[in-house]
């Protein structure tokens, strides 16, 4: 069953830039992730993500998170807390589309 979470993070916008990046580096490929979408806001950013499962973002959160702020220098932060939701529905060019 797919895992869907929402984050809304009061952080600049080149907090993201920066995360994503070494996110992009150490994560690699298939590592789970279904989707990931993220913007600017006024007060910062919001980040929507659909997972395989919420076993693999745990894996994520459990594997990648902590090599993230340990290369960004941002001591022992934790990973941003989530608002679970219920993805109905996913499509995306050249893949097989998920629905619940």
């Amino acid at each position: 069953m797919t895992y869907s979470v929402r984050f809304r993070v009061p952080m600049p916008i080149a907090a993201y830039d920066a995360m994503h990046a070494v996110v992009k580096e150490i994560a690699g490929g298939d590592n789970g992730m279904l989707a990931h979408l993220a913007w600017e806001t006024a007060d910062g950013f919001e980040i929507l993500e659909a997972w395989q499962s919420r076993d693999a973002y745990l894996r994520f959160v459990a594997d990648v998170w902590p090599q993230v702020v340990q290369r960004l220098g941002m001591g022992e932060t934790p990973a941003p807390e989530g608002e679970e939701f219920e993805l109905r529905g996913l499509v995306l060019p050249g893949t097989t589309p998920v629905f619940v």
